[in-house]
């Protein structure tokens, strides 16, 4: 657990609403009396909650403010099971009698999940218990207030002062409304909550308001191929295949048939259109279960998917099985050109004729590359949009109206379960999917 004194807290935000927060702890102007010689205690911060630990909520930050401190502890180990009862999150040793005031933030993977704001009056060694519950995820509350069961309420109030408090929501569980099948109702010391179990869900990830979630992660799926036929499982779009590539039903992909490439050249394309051309104009996530056995006898740089402009200037995307004689292997890469500019983020070797998912992602101005469901790296990028029209190729580079692709970029092996996504897949929601497809859950209606 870290401890960081006021300098340092002041560049360590994770997202606008944790500037915010900051903000609110610096305007407010508490009244601390101290006497000469008045003794120091110890206070102790607990948390109950109803954001599932690891799944949803991965790290917690305390910062313990006050007229002439500020506080900050940041646990990065693993939230522990135990929230909706209570885990231990925080300790403030040597804190002055008076008004304190403890703004707990909740993390997922891509930032805050909420902030609940309690104000603690210190006389001796105190434990305040907060409660952050899901239904505040959305509530904005002015810097006079705090979120609690949805709505905004004096910031004195908790479990230990509920004399503060509105009417309690709930006595148990069973005052609280059922959500969907995978959610359990739960009452956290007068506030109802929703409990999601992924293990309800077989594996697959529980949402709390809609079930659970199919393979699919179908929001904002542009395209998804699993090569039981040439059509798409998502928009109304069919694969053309060039010279060697066929279907090959009989595949031994985790998730069944499989596009077979090779030998020689072979690709498939998909002709491009105003909603396909869209998704390269902001964040996109491309990804694709890959068999080779593939090693380079020149400098070879063999295409899994590719939407790039292969003349001057260069713009364009591809997730690239990247080989070079001189390594005597073949690492995955997924890149972004905007000529004269290259951005490239590199994996690990998958060229061993056994069945790796491998994944790269754009959100904003950071790429990442995932192999096997595991996150592996991450690059910084200045390169922009790009409107080329030009098909969406699998297993070769990219090139206008069926041109055949340029020598070295043709994918000799297998590919199954292409998809992409207008939008950045969260780590997640990666790690989930290829936990889903290994175990043959691969159905995307």
């Amino acid at each position: 657990m870290d401890t960081i004194r006021a300098k340092a807290l002041q560049t360590d935000t994770h997202d606008s609403r944790g500037i915010v927060g900051f903000v609110r702890l610096g305007l407010f102007v508490a009244l601390v009396s101290i006497g000469c010689g008045e003794p120091s205690h110890v206070l102790r911060v607990d948390l109950r909650t109803d954001f599932a630990a690891d799944t949803e909520l991965v790290r917690t930050v305390t910062i313990l403010s006050s007229e002439d401190r500020v506080e900050l502890q940041r646990d990065e180990r693993p939230v522990e099971a135990g929230l909706v009862d209570g885990v231990r999150i925080a300790q403030f040793d040597d804190v002055p009698s008076g008004t304190h005031r403890v703004s707990v933030q909740l993390h997922g993977e891509r930032g805050m999940l909420v902030e609940r704001l309690t104000v603690v009056d210190v006389r001796e060694d105190t434990a305040v218990t907060v409660i952050a519950t899901r239904d505040c995820r959305d509530v904005a509350c002015d810097l006079l207030t705090t979120c609690a069961s949805g709505q905004c309420v004096d910031p004195t109030c908790s479990p230990e002062t509920p004399e503060r408090c509105p009417e309690p929501e709930c006595e148990s569980a069973a005052d609280c409304m059922a959500g969907s099948e995978c959610a359990t109702p739960v009452c956290l010391a007068g506030a109802c909550g929703l409990v999601a179990s992924n293990e309800a869900c077989e594996g697959r990830t529980c949402d709390v308001a809609t079930g659970c979630e199919s393979a699919c992660m179908g929001e904002e799926l542009a395209v998804a191929f699993a090569f039981d036929d040439l059509q798409s499982h998502a928009g109304d779009r069919t694969l053309e295949l060039f010279e060697a590539a066929a279907l090959d039903l009989a595949s031994t992909s985790p998730c069944g048939a499989a596009l077979r490439l090779g030998p020689g050249r072979g690709w498939g394309d998909v002709a491009n259109d105003a909603e396909l051309q869209a998704i390269w104009e902001g964040n996109y996530s491309m990804m694709a279960w890959v068999r080779s056995a593939q090693l380079p006898a020149v400098a070879v740089y063999p295409h899994i998917l590719s939407k790039e402009q292969n003349s001057s200037p260069r713009r364009g995307a591809n997730l690239i099985l990247h080989g070079h004689p001189d390594m005597l292997l073949d690492t995955v890469l997924f890149e972004a050109w905007d000529e004269p500019d290259l951005f490239q983020v590199r994996g690990s070797a998958v060229n061993d004729d056994t069945w790796h998912h491998v994944a790269g992602v754009r959100e904003g101005n950071a790429l990442e590359v995932f192999i096997d469901g595991v996150f592996i790296d991450q690059r910084t990028t200045a390169t922009g949009s790009f409107d080329e029209d030009l098909p969406l190729r699998i297993g070769a580079k990219s090139r206008f109206g069926g041109d055949a692709p340029a020598v070295g970029s043709w994918f000799e092996g297998s590919i199954d379960e292409v998809r992409v996504y207008s939008r950045a897949v969260t780590r997640d929601e990666v790690t989930r999917l290829h936990a889903e497809q290994s175990a043959g859950r691969c159905a995307c209606p």
